[in-house]
């Protein structure tokens, strides 16, 4: 099923950045071969992972997989909230924590929320941000030599919040170049599964010493389980009456079509009063 290779490939790339979270989570401790197997988890699902880039969102392109898009467009705006982090920390490295372009820019947001901001709200958060990356003053520093560490970054933030956007109004693919991604699709979620379980084994065994780690970070999940639609009611093919139908349903209906029979009241004599009953006798 194409969407369930769908979600195994957005899972996947959701999974490796649940890992290098984790390897961030146990920096500071004392776990040299726990280091080392998150190491490994992270080496091997990213060998997998990586040449698959873009992939999830063209796939978003093919017409049957226009129930997933609202779930890729989540998954994309995390990932722009991602690179708006990353813009932030370069600039905070390259001008200071105190760099006033950094208020100037982020000032007004707070970035966690807006993981979970709904549609309407996150684009008006993306045009608020644009709107203040293109004030005079913020181009002016931004365009100087001692930024020009941050260019990438800002190029990523680009293509970031491009990708959101096109995720829901995505552009008709061809025939043949549809049934080229179909096939892509298919073969990376097969070749994804072994990698991913890997990651997750070692991965728990890396945490399992951290009391609640392994939920805490989300590599407990696992890849999204949909239910099947439901196919619709097979439609039945009126078949001819047969001759005795036929003749029933005359029957009926001149039966109806007669008038009912009249019915005539019969009337009780009324009863002699008492007087003139004495008088006769």
């Amino acid at each position: 099923m194409l969407i369930e290779a769908f979600d195994t490939v957005v899972f996947a790339e959701g999974l490796l950045g649940r890992l290098k979270d984790a390897q961030k989570l146990i920096a500071r401790k004392q776990l040299p071969d726990e280091k080392q197997w998150l190491a490994t988890a992270v080496e091997r699902l990213a060998a997998a992972v990586g040449p698959l880039e873009g992939l999830a969102v063209k796939s978003a392109q093919l017409p049957e997989l226009e129930p997933v898009r609202g779930d890729l467009a989540k998954s994309l705006q995390h990932g722009a909230i991602d690179a708006v982090e990353r813009l932030q920390a370069g600039i905070t490295f390259v001008g200071g924590p105190r760099a006033p372009v950094l208020e100037e820019l982020f000032g007004p947001y707070k970035l966690p929320p807006l993981r979970r901001a709904a549609r309407e709200e996150f684009e008006k958060f993306i045009g608020s941000f644009n709107k203040r990356l293109k004030a005079q003053y913020t181009k002016r520093i931004l365009a100087g030599d001692e930024f020009a560490p941050v260019q990438p970054a800002l190029a990523q933030l680009a293509a970031a919040f491009d990708a959101w956007k096109n995720a829901f109004s995505p552009e008709p693919l061809p025939e043949a170049e549809a049934d080229k991604l179909r096939a892509q699709l298919t073969v990376a979620a097969d070749a994804l599964v072994e990698p991913m379980h890997q990651a997750r084994l070692l991965a728990e065994a890396a945490l399992i010493s951290v009391d609640g780690a392994f939920a805490e970070t989300g590599l407990a999940a696992k890849p999204k389980k949909r239910s099947a639609p439901k196919a619709a009611a097979p439609e039945v093919e009126p078949q001819p009456e047969t001759d005795e139908e036929v003749a029933a349903e005359a029957a009926a209906a001149e039966a109806e079509a007669q008038p009912p029979p009249e019915v005539t009241e019969k009337v009780a004599p009324k009863p002699a009063k008492k007087g003139r009953a004495a008088a006769r006798s």
